[in-house]
């Protein structure tokens, strides 16, 4: 997918249902592209509602917002960085967590180990 996003000036997320993190929006942002999302495809990035990426979830805010893209390239190129940071930040957040998490559990075995072996 690299070579199309590097000839993309923008990504849409048009999506109407589902639940959770939308990946396709997370990775549109990874690769630098300004994205314009409908709420649904904004879950749980709503931290980077108005820097990383705009939401619009009527035709004519779609539209709108693809136009403000288009024909500003400086709003286009600061998306584009807010949207890298973004999902660095998000990233490094999560291994964070994730890092703490399996630590809690290596000492909870080390200090408490299950006579049945792990789990």
């Amino acid at each position: 997918l690299a070579p199309l996003y590097e000839k993309a000036l923008l990504v849409v997320n048009p999506t109407q249902i589902g639940t959770g993190l939308k990946i396709k929006s997370v990775e549109a942002m990874s690769f630098g592209r300004a994205l314009v999302s409908t709420t649904i495809g904004a879950d749980g990035l709503e931290e980077g509602i108005g820097r990383a990426l705009f939401v619009a979830d009527s035709a004519a805010e779609f539209t709108d917002y693809c136009v403000t893209i288009l024909t500003n390239r400086d709003k286009r190129h600061h998306m584009e960085d807010e949207g890298r940071s973004f999902v660095e930040r998000m990233n490094e957040r999560n291994e964070s967590a994730f890092r703490s998490a399996l630590l809690g559990k290596v000492r909870l075995e080390l200090t408490c180990p299950d006579e049945n072996g792990p789990a």
